[in-house]
């Protein structure tokens, strides 16, 4: 049962209590691509964590325009 619902941006911002248990965390995604040869990795950005697109060999967040 979820709780509380909260971004990926939110839970990296987030202040947890030192006193308090360790949270009880579910990241939920979509598998777009999968690289084998590089290991765990997410292209995302920076400023707002959505997913990044590749052109003409670089990455451009649609969010942030960036």
């Amino acid at each position: 049962m979820l709780l509380e619902r909260m971004m990926i941006n939110d839970l990296l911002c987030a202040t947890w209590d030192k006193d308090m248990k360790v949270p009880f965390i579910i990241v939920r995604g979509t598998i777009t691509s999968i690289v084998s040869s590089l290991g765990w990795f997410y292209k995302g950005c920076k400023a707002c964590y959505k997913q990044l697109t590749t052109i003409d060999g670089g990455y451009f967040c649609r969010n942030c325009k960036a």
